[in-house]
């Protein structure tokens, strides 16, 4: 995803915003087991940082 910064909770790249959401749980958006969204050109993306990736 290219070079990677992290400031007040959100995760830039060169090519998708990430925004974490620490300890958060909504049932209503499905972020359950994924502890941030990814929006970029590919659309909405759960990305699960327990993966490790």
């Amino acid at each position: 995803m290219g070079s990677i910064s992290r400031r007040d909770g959100v995760v830039f790249s060169e090519d998708a915003v990430v925004i974490l959401f620490l300890d958060f749980c909504d049932e209503d958006y499905f972020i359950i087991k994924c502890n941030c969204l990814v929006f970029n050109s590919s659309g909405l993306q759960f990305y699960d940082a327990s993966q490790g990736h």
